[in-house]
């Protein structure tokens, strides 16, 4: 498998996508979304392990959600796409607080964090979170936003 970022793109995603939409309209139960997550995980498992190996690039990146965040799904297909293009990733998973993220950032010595925001509660939070984290790590350090939960209502 030489496309992952792509087959989670326009596959994984999009059937996520479709899920939540069900569960917000109420379409489907809470334990038919879980099914359908807990299999879309295990399905990026068994793929991010299938990858052929690559020349590692030098790189590191962290991948994190800030506090209040629920979601890992996101995050793990960014951190397979990015080790199958040769970066060494460390994932954090979700709710982490971010003196950790910008910690594990320093100790990895990452050039690239990744903060994943699926669902905003508060966006003056999360920008505080932001400023917080490009404060703590260092300069040229890349801080790549992403997720859902930045529709266009939100910016």
């Amino acid at each position: 498998i030489r496309e992952l970022p792509e087959l989670f793109d326009h596959y994984f995603a999009s059937a996520m996508w479709k899920v939540g939409e069900l569960w917000h309209r109420n379409e489907i139960d809470i334990f038919e979304e879980k099914i359908c997550s807990t299999t879309i995980q295990a399905s990026i498992d068994i793929l991010a392990n299938r990858v052929p190996s690559v020349i590692a690039s030098g790189r590191s990146a962290i991948i994190a959600g800030f506090p209040h965040t629920v979601d890992t799904i996101a995050g793990k297909m960014l951190a397979a796409s990015l080790r199958s293009v040769g970066v060494s990733t460390f994932d954090l998973g979700c709710n982490v607080p971010v003196p950790s993220i910008a910690k594990a950032a320093v100790t990895h010595s990452a050039s690239l964090i990744c903060i994943n925001h699926t669902h905003v509660v508060d966006i003056d939070e999360v920008i505080h979170h932001h400023r917080l984290l490009k404060d703590s790590v260092a300069d040229g350090t890349q801080i790549v936003i992403g997720g859902g939960g930045l529709s266009a209502s939100m910016r």
